[in-house]
């Protein structure tokens, strides 16, 4: 999306001219230009003008891989929740991934409409999430205080779990306070006992998210000792589910506990989905605003009345984009369509249903074709397309592209770099405890293709060259707050990272640019295969603000200027 002002040609050239003047020895320059703001912001939740000053609280309990509820005297909790639940017998989660799954629980959207449907897809960067808040974000803007323990959203295997430190893709600055209990259930429980117990002087909103349901049945036990201790019981809503492990799926535990509404011993058998959750504690909370674009349906029809009617099929997700397909779940009937196109109809009534595929029957040809037609016809795009990135460009070469946080494009669509120097300016929040390891932008892959990243707090930026590897890191780490951030790579093999005060210089492993297109994808705030997991091992996605991204290349330089002038990596 090229914009033709001349004034912003004139930009450029003034934009060459001191980058120009910075390799001759005249350091650092500030770019004039303007900023990329997204809607969402993830390193900054603001709290409402006015706290709230009366309930109900909202303690939210998730299970990871739990699929059976045994209500039974071998869970005495269980069965003191269940007597004060409704429990639905029927429950299913959106989506068979982690990550997608607990997105899709945590937004009210789909995994087909939101754009996350992988492991690694960072849903604080999703495109179509950028308006709609996350239970915590929502429940902070509402003038509750939040509190988060244990695991709430998805962790990549590809992040190194750091103890105490914030890991995978959380946004921590929906949290007023926050406990990483990474792979310990037991001391999950415990803070967050500590802080549904201690008197906020608001109703707050808490989230316990559990690896497993060893401890669960004891945890529930501590947490509601809790709640009676306080005298909240009566003001509490309680929620209670499983969600899946990667690539499991099925029928998952869910109980609901509302004051005043929900009476237990009452289970719903009606087919629903772990979607329906946000829209029905917005609904039973009150006073908050149910956000244009959640999907999922309240609940609280179900919560009033058992037996109420319910006509409404479930939807879930599995598979990768090239593989993926769709479950519609209807009472006892479920509906498979695959990415190519294959179908598949299952009578869950009866025993061995999952070998029981009945396609195309002409006894069940309505029922087949009223199922079908609620598959969804097209998926999301997590990233905008390239074509949809504004661009300066100017006669002799010189192209800006100003990109944004959550930006992904393909090889065959990144701007060609090839016998070009480029140069980079990032404007973006900056937290110590979440941000310190975070990658800014990056393209290519780990063995042709560059990165600029944090390492311990430090501006970095890395380039690999074939075997060879540069990796410039500033001396002094960043302190927290707003940073405009800049970096260069010169057609003589300069190179420049940092801010005023706190920046590096250097050199590539050559001169005269990359010497053919980069590999891989370019991407803004996510982990990048520029950094190996073995070298770089703290590297993750970057979680906070980024409201500004500029990227300019420099016009070509001759094939005789480029020579190999680094050591190989180790």
């Amino acid at each position: 999306m090229r914009r033709s002002d001349l004034t912003k040609n004139w930009m450029i050239r003034t934009r060459l001219f001191l980058m120009a003047a910075t390799w001759v020895g005249l350091g650092l320059f500030l770019v004039s230009g303007h900023a990329q703001a997204q809607e969402k912001v993830p390193g900054e939740v603001m709290k409402a003008q006015a706290l709230r000053e009366k309930g109900p609280n909202v303690l939210m309990v998730l299970v990871e891989g739990w699929s059976d509820a045994l209500v039974s005297d071998e869970n005495p909790n269980l069965v003191k929740l269940n007597g004060m639940s409704t429990a639905f017998l029927s429950a299913y989660p959106p989506c068979k991934s982690d990550n997608a799954g607990r997105t899709a629980v945590m937004t009210g959207t789909y995994p087909w409409a939101n754009g996350v449907v992988t492991e690694v897809q960072d849903w604080r960067r999703a495109l179509l999430l950028q308006k709609i808040p996350s239970l915590p974000e929502l429940f902070r803007q509402g003038g509750f205080v939040t509190g988060g323990s244990g695991k709430v959203f998805a962790r990549p295997k590809m992040v190194k779990v750091q103890k105490e430190m914030p890991v995978g893709y959380d946004l921590v600055a929906a949290w007023d306070e926050r406990f990483f209990g990474v792979s310990d259930d037991k001391k999950t429980i415990d803070w967050a006992v500590k802080f549904v117990t201690r008197d906020h002087g608001v109703p707050f909103f808490c989230v316990v998210g559990l690896e497993g349901e060893r401890d669960l049945d004891a945890g529930l036990g501590k947490l509601m000792d809790a709640l009676e201790k306080g005298n909240r019981m009566a003001d509490t809503v309680i929620v209670v589910m499983g969600v899946p492990r990667l690539a499991t799926v099925g029928r998952v535990p869910l109980f609901i506990a509302v004051p005043g509404m929900t009476v237990g011993e009452k289970p719903v058998s009606a087919s629903v989905s772990l979607v329906d959750v946000y829209p029905t504690l917005v609904e039973v909370v009150g006073d908050l605003e149910l956000p244009p674009g959640v999907a999922g349906k309240s609940l609280v029809s179900l919560l009033k009345d058992a037996n109420s009617v319910w006509d409404r099929p479930v939807l879930i997700a599995s598979g990768l984009p090239e593989d993926r397909s769709i479950r519609v779940v209807d009472k006892n009937w479920s509906f498979d369509r695959y990415e190519k196109g294959e179908e598949e109809l299952h009578d869950m009534s009866t025993v061995g249903s999952s070998l029981n595929n009945v396609p195309n029957a002409p006894e069940h040809a309505a029922l087949e074709a009223r199922l079908a037609a609620l598959v969804p016809k097209d998926w999301a795009a997590y990233s905008r397309a390239m074509e949809k990135v504004d661009y300066d460009a100017s006669a002799d070469g010189a192209v800006v592209y100003w990109l944004q946080a959550g930006d992904e494009f393909a090889a065959e669509s990144l701007p060609d770099v090839t016998g070009k120097g480029f140069d980079m300016e990032l404007v973006f929040e900056y937290r110590a405890l979440s941000d310190a390891n975070g990658t800014l932008i990056s393209a290519g892959d780990a063995r042709m293709g560059f990165a600029v990243h944090l390492q311990d707090g430090k501006p970095s930026f890395t380039v690999n060259y074939d075997g060879l590897r540069t990796s410039l890191v500033a001396e002094k780490a960043l302190e927290d707050g707003k940073v405009s951030l800049r970096a260069l790579m010169g057609v003589d093999g300069s190179l420049d990272v940092g801010v005023t005060g706190r920046d590096a210089h250097g050199y590539a492993p050559m001169e005269g640019g990359f010497p053919r297109r980069l590999p891989g994808k370019l991407a803004v705030g996510q982990r990048s295969a520029v950094l190996p997991a073995k070298e770089f091992p703290k590297s993750a996605a970057f979680g906070g603000e980024i409201s500004k991204v500029s990227f300019g290349l420099l016009p070509g330089v001759t094939e005789e200027l480029r020579a190999a002038k680094a050591t190989p990596v180790e």
